[in-house]
């Protein structure tokens, strides 16, 4: 596993000895590199160490040497609970393939993507943005407070774009619990969890990781407040930048905080400029507008069948907002009710049209993929179409109460709950 990591030479002991293998990587994630502390670095370099990316992985040699009948994609996303989370990777790094399941929330300041800009400065001897740093910590205690009293406490990682940033957070945080007895139970709290417990990485460590909230520390800045940004990142400038780039934004399952020192415009790209620098601009961009084109959840797509557009009808005569085909990559669930104030789906209905059956079993139409819905949020109501045209006010009346419900759920967790 993890094989686009993994030297060639590394894997041919067990290779050598297995009857059968399954290699198993993603070629858009970290590559094979190998850290080493240079001697010759001037005074003004702004990277700890010297990087050599240019190994081949075996999971390189494996995608070209065996044939199209041997290689099976994975191409359903799981992880994200809203899909803000994944759509820059989706478009820019996986062309869209993904199937991305829809979150039934709209970003609300708990789920999906946002930025904290900062006047941070940077020192390049050794790497470093202090300022930054002290906003990230107080990110994270604040996260803490917010949810110190809660019954499901969300996991929390830092991610820094190299090693002398991460270990100039995780000092700060530590001289901050010697300091303050309630900073230090509240990083205790973020620490407590068993499974994932708060972790302190830069970049090139934090591949196969992940956290309900992942906080970002960009590092890079001016050099002093107002000035110009040297158009050298570190890792990203690589030629598999963009990989580096794609693992730190693709972490978090509920919610990424960005905390930046630069601007998009900040960085200004050349002919010679590697993806992983263009890839950073746009994913700055992208945080400081909260825009991708095709990210919003309704896909535009019409209703698959008559027997959706019915459904549809009945329920705007009843007075609710409804959305066909929500969705932004692949799954799309078929009829959603909106809340008239916030805008988030209340309740989902599922009919057995045209989605339902181009399933390729009754296993995946019928448990896993209610399943996956439900477990990113969604209320789900199923209409049969037999119900629906042989006993149309019956199933119209079920429909009703069911959204209805869903709304003053809804309502109730609103003004209640601390999620």
């Amino acid at each position: 596993d993890e094989a686009s990591q993994m030297l060639t030479g590394k894997a041919l002991g067990s290779l050598a000895r297995a009857e059968n293998a399954i290699i198993v990587g993603d070629s858009n994630q970290l590559p094979p590199t190998d850290f080493f502390m240079s001697s010759t670095q001037n005074d003004d370099s702004d990277d700890d160490y010297f990087m050599s990316d240019d190994a081949e992985s075996v999971l390189d040699l494996a995608s070209s040497c065996f044939p199209p009948s041997q290689k099976h994609t994975l191409n359903v996303h799981y992880r994200s609970e809203h899909e803000s989370l994944i759509a820059f990777s989706n478009k820019f790094f996986y062309d869209n393939r993904l199937f991305v399941f829809p979150a039934p929330s709209t970003n609300s300041g708990r789920l999906g993507v946002s930025l904290r800009r900062v006047k941070g400065v940077v020192t390049t001897r050794p790497l470093q943005n202090e300022i930054e740093a002290h906003h990230v910590a107080q990110e994270l205690y604040d996260h803490c407070r917010k949810y110190q009293g809660s019954k499901y406490f969300p996991t929390v990682g830092i991610a820094a774009m190299n090693v002398r940033q991460a270990e100039l957070i995780e000092k700060i945080i530590d001289d901050d619990r010697s300091k303050d007895p309630e900073i230090d139970r509240l990083v205790s709290l973020a620490k407590k969890s068993p499974s994932e417990p708060l972790f302190i990485k830069n970049l090139e460590n934090v591949q196969g990781d992940e956290r309900d909230v992942i906080i970002i520390s960009f590092t890079y800045g001016p050099t002093e407040v107002g000035g110009k940004v040297r158009q050298t990142f570190g890792p990203i400038n690589s030629k598999n930048g963009h990989r580096r780039l794609n693992v730190l934004v693709t972490r978090a399952k509920r919610q990424l905080i960005g905390v930046s020192s630069m601007s998009s415009s900040d960085i200004v790209p050349s002919d010679s400029s590697s993806r992983g620098v263009i890839a950073f601009r746009n994913y700055l961009r992208y945080l400081e507008t909260g825009v991708l084109p095709d990210l919003e959840s309704s896909s535009g797509r019409q209703p698959d069948s008559d027997f959706e557009i019915s459904v549809a009808t009945a329920l705007q005569s009843l007075g609710f907002e409804v959305v066909a085909q929500v969705g932004i990559a692949g799954f799309f669930i078929d009829l959603a009710v909106r809340h008239p104030e916030t805008g988030d789906f209340v309740i989902g209905i599922e009919c057995d049209g045209a989605t339902y059956h181009s399933s390729r079993s009754a296993r995946e139409r019928d448990v896993i993929r209610q399943e996956i819905i439900e477990s990113k949020g969604w209320t789900l109501h199923r209409i049969w179409s037999t119900d629906w045209f042989t006993n149309r006010e019956d199933a119209i009346d079920a429909l009703a109460l069911s959204v209805r419900e869903a709304m003053d759920d809804y309502n109730w967790n609103r003004s209640n709950s601390d999620l």
